[in-house]
C-alpha cells in the first residue's frame, strides 16, 4: 500500500520516515512526479486545495482497475473531488485532527487511512450479478482450507443456519495454544519484548534469528517476502499488534462461550486452562506484565524465589542467574488433532460438506 502526503502536518514526518511506502510532496508541480510513477498510489492525504482535476486524473489514471483511497482535511471539498473523480475513486473521506489516547495525529491519521483503503479494496472486491439484492443470495459459504479458524468459522456457520462446503487440506503438530498475546505482531520495532526483530529473517534459528532455512538458499520469492517484512514501519507494526490484540479479546469470548455451550468437543482433547510465561531477562518480565496488566489477562505474578518454590524444576535456571520470574496469563492449550475431529464430525452432522485434496478453481 502506497501513501501519498500532500499535506503540511507536521508529525507526518516523524512517524514516517521509517517507510518506504510514504511519499511526501508539496502542492503544486511536485504532484505530478510521484502520481506519473510506475508505483500506484493507493492513498491520497492532502490539503483540499491542491487537487484539480488534472492532478486527479493523473492519479485514477495510475493502474486504473485498483480501487484508490482519499483523505482531505476539510469536509467541505468533499463534493468537488467526486465530481473531479466522476466515480473512479472508490473512497473520499475527511480526516479527524482530533488526538486520540497517546498516539500522535500523523499516526492516527495514517491508521484510518489504511483501514479506509482495507474496506475500499473488500467493497470493490464484491461483484454482484445485475439486479441482484442481499435477498437473491445463496446461504451457501465456501471456506478453503481446514486450519482451526476455517473448522471454527465453519462450525460458527452451520450451527446458525448457513449451508457450508470445506475445500481442504489439514496439517500441524498437535498442539495449539490460546492467549491474548498469541499471534502477536513480530513487525513490532523498538520492543522490550521482541528486541531488534526487523532482521529476524536475515539469521536462522541457531543464530539468534527466526528463519528455518538459511537465508543464502532463498528464492527471488522470499527474498521479496522478507523485504517487505523489514518495510514496515513502525507506526503500522504498532497498529498490527493492537489489532490482533482486539481481534483476540473477542476471540477469547467466543472461545469461553464455545466450551461452555459444546462441552463434548472440549472432553478427552488434553485441554489445560492458564498459561505460565517463564523470563529469562528483567526488562522482558517488566515489559510482559506491563502488556498482560493493560489487557487485564493476569491471573498470578511471581518472583524468582515465588517462582521457584511453586514450580521447584525451574531451580537449576535460578541458580546461575538465568531466571527472572514468571506470571500466569488467561489462555489454555489443547491437543489439536483429536479437537479437530470432533469439530469435523459435528459440522457434518449439521450438514456442512468437507471436500479433501480438492484444487480451488
Amino acid at each position: 500500500m502506497e501513501f501519498l502526503i500532500a499535506t503540511s502536518i507536521p508529525s507526518f514526518r516523524t512517524v514516517a520516515n521509517d517507510s518506504t511506502h510514504i511519499h511526501f510532496c508539496d502542492h503544486g508541480p511536485d504532484l505530478v512526479i510521484p502520481l506519473s510513477s510506475p508505483e500506484t498510489v493507493d492513498v491520497w492525504i492532502c490539503q483540499n486545495e491542491e487537487v484539480a482535476a488534472e492532478p486527479m486524473n493523473r492519479w485514477l489514471d495510475q493502474a486504473s482497475h485498483t480501487p484508490k483511497s482519499m483523505l482531505v482535511r476539510d469536509a467541505a471539498h468533499i463534493p468537488r473531488l467526486h465530481e473531479y473523480a466522476n466515480g473512479h475513486a472508490a473512497e473520499i473521506a475527511a480526516f479527524s485532527e482530533q488526538i486520540h489516547g497517546t498516539i500522535p495525529l500523523g499516526e492516527s491519521v495514517l491508521r484510518s487511512a489504511g483501514m479506509l483503503h482495507a474496506c475500499t479494496r473488500v467493497d470493490t472486491g464484491i461483484e454482484r450479478k445485475p439486479g441482484m439484492t442481499d435477498s437473491d443470495r445463496k446461504t451457501t459459504v465456501l471456506l478453503f482450507g481446514a486450519g482451526i479458524m476455517n473448522l471454527m468459522t465453519a462450525e460458527f456457520l452451520v450451527t446458525r443456519g448457513s449451508s457450508t462446503r470445506l475445500g481442504v487440506t489439514h496439517g500441524g503438530s498437535d498442539a495449539r495454544m490460546f492467549t491474548h498475546t498469541e499471534a502477536d505482531n513480530y513487525n513490532e520495532k523498538g520492543s522490550e519484548i521482541y528486541q531488534n526483530m526487523r532482521s529476524i529473517f536475515r539469521h536462522t534459528g541457531r543464530n539468534g534469528g527466526g528463519s528455518v532455512k538459511s537465508p543464502h538458499n532463498f528464492t527471488a520469492t522470499e527474498h521479496a517476502w522478507v523485504d517487505a517484512f523489514e518495510r514496515v514501519p513502525a507506526w503500522l507494526a504498532r497498529a498490527f499488534r493492537e489489532n490482533i490484540y482486539v481481534v483476540n479479546r473477542e476471540a477469547g469470548k467466543l472461545w469461553k462461550e464455545h466450551m461452555e455451550t459444546t462441552p463434548e468437543l472440549s472432553e478427552d482433547v488434553t485441554l489445560s486452562r492458564d498459561i505460565l510465561r517463564v523470563y529469562v531477562e528483567p526488562i522482558a518480565l517488566a515489559a510482559a506484565l506491563e502488556l498482560t496488566g493493560k489487557l487485564g489477562t493476569n491471573t498470578q505474578t511471581t518472583l524468582p524465589e515465588q517462582f521457584i518454590k511453586a514450580h521447584p524444576g525451574f531451580a537449576p535456571a535460578a541458580e546461575p542467574d538465568h531466571l527472572a520470574g514468571g506470571s500466569t496469563v488467561e489462555g489454555f492449550t489443547v491437543s489439536i488433532h483429536p479437537f479437530v475431529g470432533k469439530l469435523i464430525g459435528c459440522i457434518t452432522d449439521l450438514g456442512g460438506e468437507i471436500n479433501w485434496k480438492c484444487q480451488a478453481q
